[in-house]
């Protein structure tokens, strides 16, 4: 029986909680694009805003991607990133990513990203 459950286990979909459009709630997604988290606390530091994502490995323990950071301003700074998703935990049926990392020539940001969606 134990096989069975794993087996379904890694079957499920990933996903990966990234804040909404308005900023107000957490939304899985599904190889996302574009993926915002806040920081502790809700805050914007310690938190990532990720753009142009291009993802390897989507669905397994460790999913890469690279990427920009922008940041949380209104122009995009356009800040060249290397990504990691990891740690994936379940929320209901869903299996989803719950840690960002985003590498860049400026350091290297970990985000607890939300298991279950919330509001943000």
């Amino acid at each position: 029986m134990a096989g069975t459950a794993s087996a379904g286990a890694a079957a499920k979909p990933k996903r990966l909680n990234c804040i909404n459009k308005g900023g107000t709630a957490y939304v899985f997604k599904k190889r996302p694009r574009a993926c915002a988290v806040f920081g502790p606390g809700g805050t914007f530091g310690g938190g990532v805003d990720l753009k142009r994502l291009e993802w390897k490995g989507w669905g397994t323990k460790t999913a890469r991607a690279t990427g920009v950071e922008c940041g949380f301003r209104l122009d995009c700074s356009d800040i060249a990133v290397t990504v990691r998703a990891y740690r994936l935990r379940t929320c209901g049926s869903r299996r989803v990513y719950t840690r960002l990392r985003a590498r860049s020539k400026f350091g290297t940001s970990t985000v607890a990203v939300p298991r279950c969606p919330r509001r943000a």
